[in-house]
């Protein structure tokens, strides 16, 4: 006679969301920057400033830089051919014992198609059970969509090599002009990121932008002149690291630094450390002062300033002044 199958118990799940687990990051810890800009620019040059770099780079550009410590050609991993390759270099450097601070992937439009392929491979059918060759098979960008799966699995092994070895992280990128919407206005054009493969997915994108505490967006400085009664943009030479958002590029930093950087590691580094927060407030004091003079909030500006505020009240001041003066504008305007 068979006998009634027993009923499997579980064991209860360990309590993890308690009071003793309760942590604070220290503000010191190791940086994670997206750096990203035309080709060309010094966005490699920029990294191999960086605390004791090692690259995993998709070509051999490497080889005409120079580490500031050796004075030879950056540290860098053999090119990896296919997504398992990614996965063991960061697993190496998270794993094995070494002397390097920053691990630099340069640049991330070279793993997109790895991960493409590595997407077919998982997924070889879709959902009619045809054969797929390659990422654009799956139509309507569904496969540039699916693979973001694969870019988080990056990113966590990158957080967990943060988390065991203390290493900062720069990630490298060329940028690309697209249409932006914008639910307020017209459309306009913007530089946004080379990697997902075509302009109707930016999901992908979008989450590597969400994972670093700065995006950085790196240009020449143009001077706009008038020729022949025509404005056209002349080249200066001068390379700008953008730090904020605007409605030309997409930036913005969770350390406070100021609007524009000269492309100079070592500066970064300054403004990171706090040795250049008297420089960087008082560029924030000089542009509260020009706003304000001749309004009504020229006195209680002054008033406050004389109080010595430190960046952040400094930021938000000037924030909602140029919230308030925006407003009073618009009802003039009216």
């Amino acid at each position: 006679m068979t006998q009634p199958a027993q009923a499997q118990v579980s064991t209860p799940r360990a309590k993890r969301m308690t009071l003793g687990s309760v942590y604070s990051e220290r503000s010191d810890g190791p940086f994670r920057v997206l750096i990203y800009g035309p080709e060309k620019v010094g966005k490699s040059s920029w990294a191999v400033n960086a605390p004791r770099p090692i690259f995993i780079s998709g070509d051999n550009g490497l080889k005409h830089l120079k580490d500031p410590e050796t004075g030879h050609a950056p540290a860098q991993v053999p090119v990896c051919e296919n997504y398992g390759d990614v996965v063991e270099a960061i697993g190496e450097l998270t794993n094995e014992t070494h002397n390097y601070e920053t691990v630099v992937i340069d640049p991330l439009g070279w793993i997109e198609p790895l991960i493409f392929a590595e997407f077919v491979r998982l997924h070889p059918k879709n959902d009619k059970g045809e054969t797929m060759r390659e990422i654009n098979d799956y139509g309507y960008f569904k496969g540039q969509n699916g693979a973001v799966d694969i870019w988080r699995e990056i990113l966590a092994k990158l957080e967990r090599l943060q988390a065991k070895r203390n290493m900062n992280v720069i990630l490298v990128a060329h940028s690309q002009i697209k249409t932006a919407s914008n639910p307020m206005g017209e459309e306009y054009e913007k530089y946004c990121l080379q990697i997902d493969g075509g302009p109707k997915s930016e999901r992908a994108a979008g989450k590597l932008a969400q994972w670093p505490d700065a995006i950085l967006f790196v240009n020449y400085a143009a001077v706009v002149r008038k020729i022949k009664g025509k404005a056209k943009g002349v080249g200066t030479g001068t390379r700008v690291v953008y730090t904020q958002p605007c409605d030309a590029f997409h930036a913005g930093n969770r350390y406070g630094l100021p609007p524009q950087l000269a492309l100079d590691f070592n500066e970064f580094r300054a403004h990171l450390s706090g040795e250049r927060a008297e420089e960087t407030n008082g560029d924030i004091r000089l542009e509260l002062t020009q706003l304000v003079a001749g309004t009504e909030l020229e006195e209680p500006t002054a008033k406050f300033l004389e109080t010595n505020p430190n960046t952040e009240k400094l930021r938000l001041l000037l924030n909602r002044a140029t919230l308030k003066l925006q407003a009073r504008n618009e009802e003039t305007v009216q």
